[in-house]
């Protein structure tokens, strides 16, 4: 999330969701006094600690705990984001009113993943083959879903982007281990469709020897409303 896009606040207390390897968490600590970083798997979590460790941070707290039921008391951070987590569950409106519900009314709560294309089977066939290559990998969204989950959980859009990232295609698989067997399977049709054969959806090129691919990355920006009768937080 840049923090360019983002206006931070040295009092700022942020809650970071589903951490991962708090590559977010490590990058936007020094612009705020605490971080909170969640994760759903200790594994994860122990990866997390080594990098905290290893950046010599101080005002990062991980936390285990599930996406969809946080254990984190209502209204308390002042501000909330998620870096390319959202595709990875099974309900997310759950996450994204968890999200809600754990952020002050007036504060912001930003999104960063990954976007589908628009068009009906070429996301289909997305999803398909980023759960070949992860099975974490649940179903990404397109913008104007993403959007309309922020909003269903009474999110103000405040904020909205999208940039075109072009991936490496044996990185993008050694990034998640897949196992050589479905790494040849994705890289033999992703040559059948740059030799005229049938769209992936992954918009495949090929560069200097390298086959890559072309993702759409969605920056969205949510103000949390006031309730009735209520004052902003401090």
């Amino acid at each position: 999330m840049d923090s360019k896009i983002i206006t931070f606040e040295k009092t700022f207390h942020v809650f970071d969701f589903a951490t991962g390897t708090v590559l977010l968490s490590r990058a936007i600590s020094k612009f705020t006094k605490e971080v909170t970083a969640i994760d759903t798997t200790f594994g994860m979590l122990d990866v997390a600690k080594q990098e905290i460790e290893k950046s010599n941070i101080s005002n990062i707290t991980l936390k285990e705990g599930l996406a969809e039921s946080l254990p984190v008391k209502d209204s308390f951070f002042d501000m909330v984001v998620s870096c390319f987590a959202i595709h990875h569950f099974e309900s997310p409106q759950i996450c994204i009113d968890e999200m809600n519900r754990v952020c002050k009314q007036d504060h912001v709560v930003g999104i960063i993943d990954l976007l589908l294309p628009n068009d009906t089977i070429l996301a289909e066939r997305y999803n398909h083959y980023a759960i070949l290559r992860s099975p974490s990998h649940i179903i990404a969204a397109t913008k104007s879903e993403l959007r309309e989950m922020m909003v269903k959980s009474d999110f103000s859009i405040c904020f909205e982007n999208t940039r075109e990232i072009e991936v490496d295609l044996q990185k993008w698989m050694d990034m998640t281990e897949t196992d050589i067997e479905t790494q040849g399977l994705i890289i033999e049709n992703i040559q059948q469709e740059l030799s005229g054969g049938e769209k992936m959806g992954l918009r495949p090129s090929r560069m200097d020897g390298r086959i890559k691919l072309m993702q759409t990355w969605a920056t969205i920006m949510g103000e949390k409303a006031l309730g009735e009768d209520a004052t902003p937080n401090g």
